[in-house]
């Protein structure tokens, strides 16, 4: 059996075929593609597909060249089939003219044994003789020509712009993978850091009487750098959750004492607040769990219920053993303000906060209760909100008893020390700065009036105005500017993010409010040029971005109270000057007026005689006495 002739076949197809090389070179032409096209194979084969099959010259919207040539110029960059609209595409004849046609063109690229490209199938369908059909008048056709021509064009943009947002959505995947490695990396060499600090500081501690002014000093530190390593454990455990690589360590374990061992963090905070903390759970409740991811989970929902509920509020946590005992339900419940029904989904999205204008006053980076709810899903369990008895907001949290079949479980889990995970929970407002024995209320010194709701950062900047100053404490807008208009101060330093009266609009109030002198120094965490100017423009004299020297803020403190002190003597000496200088205008002209007198009464003196003469004589005396009176009066000043 002879072997089939291949070139005979395609040759002899009933299909309309063309094959182009990957520089559009045609190598191969079938019988029917050379009868449509009013060609000859000997003429074609070997020449550039463009030379041969040119756009109509004399048609100016002619767009055949180039929506072909972008067509296989897809095929070879993507290495995949590109199927063409209708497409106008006229030929020319035999005499030089050209002859409209339509056609339905589809390119299929051929490859190689290694994926590289060796050929380009160009097939299409003649389909001219059915659109004269559907539309016969010149008309009908001048608007299926511009259809198809707009088809074409919308095709082609809309095959860029897909081709555009694959290519973006993988730089944004690559984008987003190197953000999760960015913070991972990120959060691990800050801890490093963290730990050289916080082992010393809790040295330091140790040493140092707790009656001693650097203890305090000391354990503020402590106290925000065990803050900051909370922020670092959310960054790092959220970029570790988002790149899937956090594992569950399924173990037995007593679910009550687990919860209880985490709760019991609280106890001493909310003793300090004057919170109810209720824990509410006395029978064992066993489930195949996480050991850390429960208490992580807990700890977590506590914080965010201790910071939304206001001092002598109720906080609860529960644990109980769902219907059916198929799952452990763990409820934490507060008092605080609730959360409304259409915003209960956007608390568990990463870094949203429900207030996040600069009058927020809750602090917090927006991750807390997303983590929660990632690692409840990474134990097949659910969280819920809802309206919790106390009248704040209820969390749910439901997660099985039993692991997933055929998943490793370790026997027994004890309940561990979680002492790295102390949660730090937000801080209550001293009643106010209070001066030491050793720094006097002296009424001599300026006033100064601090403004700031962090109560260790306010101490601070307290305490560093104070051997100079009589410091005031506010911390929340509303309260600052009351005191600014009862106590006048020297200087205001203030925050621009605070509850309930941001700085800008304390500024704007303060300015509006006819309080134009008072200079104000603003300390900000927001170091962009943007909100330097916004405050600024609000009415700041000065900005200080965050952290900042306590050296640099004496020195602007003191600037601008000088500045202001220098512009008052200023003025009552412009004042001063002012009245001199009318005072000695006035006796000036009391003096020419006197002189006037004079003059007038020694005219008449030479007319008059006897008694008259005499008075005269006297009254010019008198009116000499008071004019020298005047001048020693005017030297004297």
């Amino acid at each position: 059996m002879s072997s089939p002739d291949f070139r005979l076949i395609f040759e002899s197809t009933p299909g309309l075929y063309l094959v182009l090389d990957p520089d559009f070179r045609i190598v191969a032409v079938n019988d029917a593609y050379a009868r449509a096209t009013m060609t000859e194979r000997g003429e074609i084969v070997g020449e550039e597909m463009f030379t041969i099959f040119p756009d109509n010259p004399d048609d100016a919207t002619a767009e055949g060249v180039k929506n072909l040539r972008a067509s296989l110029e897809r095929v070879r960059r993507h290495r995949t089939t590109d199927v063409m609209p209708v497409q106008r595409y006229d030929i020319r004849r035999g005499d030089g003219g050209f002859e409209a046609r339509f056609w339905s063109p589809t390119n299929v690229p051929v490859l190689a044994a290694d994926g590289s490209l060796r050929f380009i199938v160009h097939r299409v369908e003649d389909v001219t003789d059915y659109l004269r059909l559907q539309r016969s008048d010149a008309a009908q056709q001048r608007t299926v020509a511009a259809q198809a021509s707009a088809a074409a064009r919308a095709s082609r943009e809309l095959k860029e712009l897909n081709a555009e947002l694959a290519d973006l959505n993988h730089r944004l995947t690559e984008l987003d993978t190197l953000k999760n490695q960015f913070f991972a990396n990120v959060s691990h060499e800050l801890r490093t850091p963290l730990t050289l600090i916080l082992a010393p500081l809790e040295k330091l501690l140790a040493e140092i009487p707790s009656d001693d002014l650097h203890h305090q000093l000391v354990e503020v530190a402590d106290r925000n750098a065990r803050l900051l390593l909370a922020q670092v454990n959310d960054l790092l455990d959220a970029s570790r959750l988002e790149a899937g690589r956090v594992d569950v360590d399924y173990a037995d374990l007593d679910v009550t004492a687990h919860v209880r061992q985490a709760t019991g963090f609280f106890a001493t905070h909310a003793t300090e607040r004057g919170i109810d903390f209720r824990v509410v759970g006395n029978g064992r409740v066993r489930a195949q769990l996480d050991a850390d991811h429960l208490n992580r989970i807990v700890v977590n929902v506590l914080s965010n219920a201790f910071k939304v509920t206001p001092p002598g509020g109720v906080v609860r946590c529960s644990v109980e053993l769902g219907a059916g005992g198929a799952r452990v339900v763990v409820e934490v419940a507060d008092s605080g303000p609730g959360i409304p029904p259409d915003r209960r989904e956007v608390v568990f999205e990463r870094f949203r906060q429900l207030d996040g204008a600069p009058t927020r006053e809750l602090p917090g980076t927006g991750l807390g209760l997303s983590i929660v709810r990632e690692l409840v899903e990474l134990m097949r369990g659910e969280v819920e909100v809802g309206d919790a008895p106390e009248g704040g907001a209820l969390f749910r949290i439901t997660l099985p008893v039993a692991a997933p079949p055929g998943t490793p479980v370790r026997h027994t889990t004890p309940v561990r020390p979680a002492a790295l995970v102390r949660p730090v929970a937000q801080a209550a407002a001293p009643p106010g700065f209070a001066p030491r024995g050793d720094e006097p209320d002296d009424p001599a010194r300026p006033a100064v009036l601090v403004i700031e709701d962090n109560p260790d950062l306010n101490e601070l900047v307290c305490r560093t105005l104070a051997d100079r100053y009589r410091v005031h404490a506010a911390f929340d807008g509303e309260e600052g500017l009351a005191m600014a208009h009862d106590l006048h101060p020297r200087l205001i330093v203030c925050d621009v993010m605070m509850p309930k009266l941001s700085g800008e609009d304390l500024i704007r109030r303060l300015r509006s409010d006819g309080e134009d002198s008072v200079p104000v120094l603003v300390m900000s965490a927001r170091a962009e040029e943007g909100a330097r100017m916004a405050t600024l423009e609000a009415g700041a004299n000065d900005y200080l971005a965050k952290p900042f020297s306590l050296t640099e803020l004496r020195v602007r403190a003191d600037n601008l109270v000088n500045s202001a002190l220098l512009a008052e003597r200023l003025h009552v000496a412009q004042l001063a000057a002012d009245r001199d200088r009318i005072a000695t205008d006035l006796h000036q002209r009391v003096i020419g007026s006197l002189f006037e007198v004079g003059m007038q009464l020694g005219g008449v003196r030479d007319l008059a005689t006897g008694r008259v003469r005499d008075r005269i004589d006297t009254a010019i005396t008198r009116v000499d006495a008071v004019i020298r009176e005047i001048r020693a009066t005017i030297f004297k000043v």
